[in-house]
C-alpha cells in the first residue's frame, strides 16, 4: 500500500486514490495521511486550520484511526485500531508533507474533474466536541445507507480487486461502487477492525458540525 522511499512523495493512482511513497519509519505517518487526513483540497485546508488551532490549544482529536494529541513542536499518534506504539510527528516533517498533498490536489483539480465523473456516493465528515473537550473529526457513510449496506460495503471493499493494504500498520483500502473505503486489519489474523469511508478528491466539502 505504501512504497518505500529515501524521501516523502505523494500521488495519486487511476481511481483516482492517493499513494504514498516513504521512507520505513514513517509508514505510521502514512496510514495517518491516508485514512485520518484523506486526499481531498477542500478538506486538508479545514483540516490544517483545525490542525493548527488544535496544537495552540492542546486540544486532542479523536480521528477516524488515530487520535491526535499535540506535542511539543509536533504531534503525537495514538493508533485506535493496532498494537502499534504511539508516533511522534515533528512540525518539520507535518506541515510540508500536509501543504504539499494539499498543493497538489489544488494544482490538479481542474483536471481531475474533466476526466473522471463526479462521485455517486457523498462522503459525509463532520467535526464535533466531545464532553472532555475534545475534537472529533470523522468520515461517515451517506445516511441512506442502511446499517446493513454498510457492513455490506466495508465487506465488498475488503474483498475488491482493488484492495491494497499495509501489514507493518494494518492499514488496507479498497473500493466500493466506486467509493474508496479504508480502514485497519489484523496482520496476525487477517481479520478486518475497522473501515470508514474517504473522501475522494472530487467530493464536495460538506459543512463542519460543533
Amino acid at each position: 500500500m505504501f512504497d518505500i522511499s529515501e524521501g516523502i512523495r505523494f500521488t495519486l493512482d487511476e481511481h483516482p486514490r492517493l499513494r504514498l511513497s516513504v521512507p520505513v519509519e514513517l509508514r505510521p505517518l502514512a496510514a495517518w495521511l491516508h485514512t485520518d487526513a484523506q486526499a481531498n483540497h477542500g478538506v486538508l485546508v479545514e483540516f490544517g486550520k483545525g490542525l493548527r488551532a488544535a496544537q495552540l490549544s492542546g486540544t486532542q482529536i479523536i480521528g477516524n484511526g488515530w487520535v491526535i494529541r499535540p506535542a511539543p513542536e509536533g504531534i503525537e499518534l495514538l493508533p485506535r485500531y493496532t498494537g502499534m506504539d504511539s508516533f511522534y510527528v515533528p512540525d518539520g516533517v507535518l506541515w510540508p508533507v500536509l501543504e504539499g498533498i494539499q498543493g497538489l490536489l489544488g494544482g490538479i483539480d481542474q483536471q481531475l474533474r474533466a476526466e473522471f465523473p463526479a462521485p455517486a456516493h457523498q462522503v459525509l465528515r463532520s467535526v464535533s466536541r466531545e464532553p472532555d473537550g475534545s475534537l472529533r473529526d470523522h468520515t461517515y457513510f451517506p445516511q441512506a445507507l442502511s446499517e446493513r449496506a454498510v457492513a455490506e460495503a466495508g465487506q465488498q471493499a475488503w474483498q475488491s480487486e482493488e484492495t491494497l493494504i499495509d501489514e507493518s500498520t494494518g492499514a488496507w483500502s479498497g473500493f466500493w461502487q466506486g467509493m474508496e473505503i479504508a480502514g485497519y486489519y489484523d496482520p496476525a489474523s487477517g481479520q478486518v477492525q475497522s473501515y470508514f469511508p474517504v473522501m475522494s478528491p472530487l467530493s464536495g466539502v460538506p459543512a463542519a458540525a460543533g
